[in-house]
């Protein structure tokens, strides 16, 4: 049997001038099945016993079985299901129990820790398809980093124009398991400086990740220029601007194409 370009096993065709060629691949080293014109497949790591005969033609008798043909066919490796330079991100401290991996892969040892920050390695298996693949332990490389809060995204470009109705939103994200901790982590907001806004008052927040919307009550008491807003979670801090504009005689608004700044720190 060999492994061809497509990932099926198969067996290469015999040859005979006498007669056909019949193949199977035996219960066991003793035990063949019954034989067939095709050639046999395998599709699964493991050992297999091909066994063949000719059945003659009319001037030639039938061989009776032969063989068998000892076959193994290696599990993979299963480092090459992951990307290359596949990695994952961690925060100083976790341990590996807390860190996901992908879809049918396990770390060895749960129970271990990461440690600080840095670049590191550990053991886990592919226990996906345990008959094919190998179950010795891969490297997987971590990356340890201190956790950031940004700005990463706004509505009406970060302006807001004196008299308006309606509010302004601004998204922030966590650099690592933004999913379960960047509103569960949420603590209080402000802008310029200290002046804490109040919450369900001046401003609303909703998961995906953070989004806190200003709403116009707060908005139309500001003075027209730059702004700064500071969103502060339990375990850091993140900053962008908004501005506020006057109207312009014509009714409308004077904004440009304004974009807030991504000013997340740690």
């Amino acid at each position: 049997l060999r492994v061809s370009t497509d990932g099926k096993t198969v067996s290469t065709e015999g040859s005979t001038e006498d007669g056909t060629m019949y193949y199977c691949i035996g219960e066991d080293a003793t035990t063949p099945t019954a034989f067939g014109t095709d050639i046999p497949t395998a599709t699964d790591a493991g050992t297999y016993y091909v066994f063949y005969h000719v059945k003659g033609d009319d001037n030639h008798k039938d061989t009776g079985s032969l063989g068998p043909v000892e076959v193994t066919i290696a599990q993979a490796d299963p480092a090459k299901l992951l990307p290359y330079g596949f990695a994952v991100e961690a925060e100083p401290g976790d341990s590996l129990s807390s860190i996901e991996l992908p879809e049918g892969w396990v770390w060895s040892d749960t129970a271990e820790y990461v440690g600080d920050e840095g670049t590191r390695t550990f053991k886990a298996k592919y226990t996906g398809d345990t008959v094919n693949y190998s179950q010795d332990p891969v490297d997987i490389t971590v990356n340890v980093t201190k956790a950031f809060y940004d700005y990463v995204s706004g509505s009406s470009s970060g302006t807001w124009t004196k008299g308006s109705s309606g509010s302004l939103s601004f998204t922030f994200k966590r650099s690592q398991k933004d999913k379960d901790r960047t509103f569960n982590s949420f603590r209080t907001a402000s802008y310029d400086g200290d002046n804490e806004m109040i919450k369900n008052n001046d401003y609303s927040i909703e998961p995906g990740s953070l989004i806190i919307t200003i709403n116009d009550l707060l908005l139309n008491t500001l003075n027209t220029g730059t702004h700064t807003l500071t969103v502060r979670f339990e375990d850091g801090t993140a900053t962008t601007t908004f501005r506020v504009i006057e109207k312009s005689s014509g009714g409308g608004s004077s904004s440009d194409d304004y974009q807030p700044p991504r000013t997340g720190i740690e």
